[in-house]
């Protein structure tokens, strides 16, 4: 069930970033807390293909 919370979590900061000023400025703030989620599944920067994160995840997944 972590694994779909951390995909959630990824793909909701992925859909925030944006040309907005104000939006990219809330991202960077809670930039580690995202950042320690990539890095969990070895996951280089949220601007990785959403196919990409979810191989990654389900590799992760399946070699636990």
């Amino acid at each position: 069930m972590s694994y779909m919370a951390d995909l959630r979590k990824i793909l909701f900061w992925k859909a925030l970033i944006c040309d907005n000023v104000i939006v990219r400025t809330l991202a960077n703030i809670n930039k580690c807390s995202i950042g320690l989620i990539l890095s969990k599944y070895c996951i280089q920067s949220i601007s990785v293909n959403i196919n990409d994160i979810k191989l990654r995840m389900w590799k992760h997944f399946v070699d636990d």
